[in-house]
């Protein structure tokens, strides 16, 4: 017995010894499980929107149950949309008998070695008429327990959204059905729900740090009241804020305040809901109204560059890129048209994001770029000779979709465009 118990210690302590080097190895695979993202076509992209209302919690009353249907193919495509510009990330979704499989690849950043490259992740979800029901999960050649699964999933969206919020969360699923391709679920969510998800939304954006974001919103403030119709100034002066703070604070963190109050000063209406703390009653008493202000002559294109901008920081250019061509093409089924102008704010935008906080000295380095900034050449591409106004048939017509070389050729001459400028170009 005594002996019986000193090789089970034995191979407890190698277990604890081994684990650390061992898991993230079984973790790693040689080939991908999803090797491509479902393309979005323009009018995949269309109906992108509608799937997301689908599952929009705002919409679904809280004392009933609110059954949503959508085929797997839908979601596959949503998922490879918002993908697109993460190139190492894959996703997709597949419907069957046994349930929905949700399947996931990330190519690591290493040498293609005999261990490979690849981090896999599977996990199905289980038709059940009572609750969300996680029959299988693994990642790489590690599955996870299925009696883990469960509590696991409420800690992380107890720490997500909040202590006590992960059980409610989960139970707001009643049931799922599998029909062919046809998935429904049937949700009830808390009333809560969409505050506690835009409260950690908040969070995930570091929007915590609101004193940061309102001393750039002033600042914004202050400019405007000189009169500046260009946004060159309201660049050059934020930048500048931004270098002086930055002797004693975080760059990186103080690019991303200074974008975040671009975008609130700026871009969409709805960044006011997940930055609604930033302006005083002073600060609002005290306003601008910025619909003056320009860039190339065009209000609309600054409303573009700082709200992707914003959700280059709030999320990814994958997201930030896909939101931008869905507008596109919503305003090419309406008067407004399909504009390449706007998508060339919206990409100008990301790569600003991008870059202004890359790393501590490519933040500093936009800071004393931008410090010193004399007209909009510095920062924004030309757009006026670029394809405006076209309705869906002439997109159609002379684009053909939003996968063809012709649109990707028209998209790459932006981006080259939006290279050559000095401030992009990392060093």
């Amino acid at each position: 017995m005594f002996f019986l118990l000193r090789m089970l210690f034995r191979l407890l302590s190698l277990t604890l010894l081994v684990a650390p080097v061992a898991l993230p190895l079984l973790m790693i695979q040689r080939t991908p499980l999803v090797e491509e993202n479902q393309q979005a076509t323009f009018d995949d992209v269309t109906r992108a929107k509608d799937i997301l209302k689908r599952f929009d919690p705002r919409l679904m009353d809280s004392t009933t149950t609110t059954k949503v249907s959508v085929t797997d193919a839908e979601i596959s495509m949503a998922i490879g949309a918002a993908l697109e510009r993460l190139a190492p990330v894959k996703g997709r979704v597949d419907a069957s008998a046994d349930g929905v499989a949700l399947r996931g690849t990330a190519q690591l950043p290493i040498p293609d070695t005999f261990l490979g490259r690849y981090i896999n992740i599977e996990a199905v979800v289980a038709p059940s008429d009572s609750e969300l029901e996680i029959s299988s999960l693994s990642i790489g050649n590690l599955p996870i327990p299925a009696w883990i699964i469960k509590p696991v999933t409420i800690f992380t969206l107890d720490w997500f959204m909040g202590a006590g919020k992960g059980a409610p969360a989960y139970a707001s699923v009643h049931s799922v059905a599998v029909a062919g391709d046809v998935i429904t679920v049937a949700f009830q969510p808390p009333p809560t729900l969409f505050a506690d998800i835009k409260t950690a939304a908040r969070r995930a954006t570091q929007v915590e740090n609101v004193d940061s974001i309102r001393a750039y919103y002033a600042n914004l403030i202050d400019t405007g009241r000189s009169g500046e119709n260009s946004l060159a100034p309201y660049l050059r002066n934020a930048f500048a804020l931004a270098k002086t703070r930055s002797q004693t604070r975080d760059p990186v963190e103080e690019n991303r305040a200074l974008i975040l109050a671009l975008a609130l000063q700026f871009g969409d209406s709805h960044f006011s809901l997940l930055l609604g703390g930033v302006e005083t009653p002073e600060l609002a008493a005290a306003g601008i109204d910025g619909n003056d202000v320009t860039v190339q002559n065009r209000h609309d294109w600054v409303q573009h560059m700082t709200t992707s901008a914003g959700l280059q920081i709030a999320a990814s250019s994958g997201i930030s890129d896909f939101i931008g061509v869905a507008k596109e093409i919503k305003d090419s089924q309406t008067s407004s048209g399909f504009s390449f102008g706007d998508l060339a704010a919206d990409r100008t935008g990301v790569r600003l994001a991008e870059v202004a906080t890359a790393s501590d000295a490519s933040a500093r380095r936009i800071q004393s770029i931008f410090a010193g900034l004399a007209d909009e050449k510095q920062f924004f591409p030309k757009a006026d000779d670029l394809p405006e106004d076209l309705t869906e048939a002439e997109f159609k017509a002379r684009f053909g979709d939003i996968d063809t070389p012709e649109y990707t050729a028209q998209v790459q001459t932006i981006d080259q465009r939006i290279a050559k400028i000095a401030v992009y170009k990392q060093h």
